[in-house]
């Protein structure tokens, strides 16, 4: 198996699994844990509510502008797409994969506008909830950070593998546009030229048969 086979498989695990597999992890060692404290069995998931309350809550207005960042750049390559030039790699990409670059897209803006709408509510839901539903609350705050993050990445190494071609190769493709606009001016001002040409060809024309009637219509006496 050659490199490039590897780091397929690699990524199409990354694709497929990674995001859910760290959420899953998350969720079965928080409950784990906290199940064990209620029969007296170690000291309880203090990670979870640490996270939530220590690391992501005081900084919630830091995270609401990154998630409302993500959503605008979501809708910036959501802008991009709907413009696709015909020589671009998007332009030739299967049905398929196209589609499911649109997913990673899709999915991402929905976990960053989750977490935003979330935290909207977080506080009055913190005060309201005790016990096991807290705990939950502190797990589903968690839960959609990481998904916000882990979409955002998912979404970059998308884009940067389908634009890799793209950029590695933009400079030459200025130049060939360039060179090409030069091309379509200058047949644009030889057209312009040979058109001008004709016109007075056609004046002449008929500045002089104008004349040959003028003459036949008085002749010299």
């Amino acid at each position: 198996m050659n490199r490039v086979e590897k780091l397929d498989k690699i990524y199409l695990f990354y694709e497929k699994h990674f995001n859910n597999l760290v959420v899953f992890l998350i969720v079965i060692g928080s409950n784990l844990f906290y199940w064990l404290k209620q029969f007296n069995i170690g000291n309880g998931d203090k990670v979870t509510r640490y996270i939530a309350e220590s690391i992501l809550v005081p900084r919630e207005g830091i995270l609401v502008t990154v998630a409302a960042v993500f959503i605008g750049i979501y809708f910036t390559v959501f802008s991009i797409l709907g413009t696709i030039k015909v020589d671009s790699t998007l332009a030739i990409l299967p049905k398929s994969k196209f589609f499911k670059l649109v997913t990673f897209i899709r999915n991402a803006f929905l976990f960053a506008f989750s977490y935003l709408i979330f935290t909207i509510f977080y506080p009055w839901l913190s005060e309201k909830l005790t016990g096991y539903p807290k705990h939950l609350l502190y797990l589903f705050l968690i839960i959609l950070f990481f998904y916000m993050f882990l979409s955002a990445l998912k979404v970059g190494l998308a884009l940067f593998v389908v634009f890799r071609s793209d950029l590695s190769n933009l400079h030459e493709k200025i130049e060939i546009e360039k060179k090409e606009k030069e091309k379509h001016n200058s047949i644009f001002q030889r057209l312009e030229k040979f058109l001008n040409e004709q016109d007075q060809k056609q004046s002449l024309k008929k500045a002089i048969d104008m004349n040959e009637i003028s003459k036949r219509k008085n002749p010299k006496k």
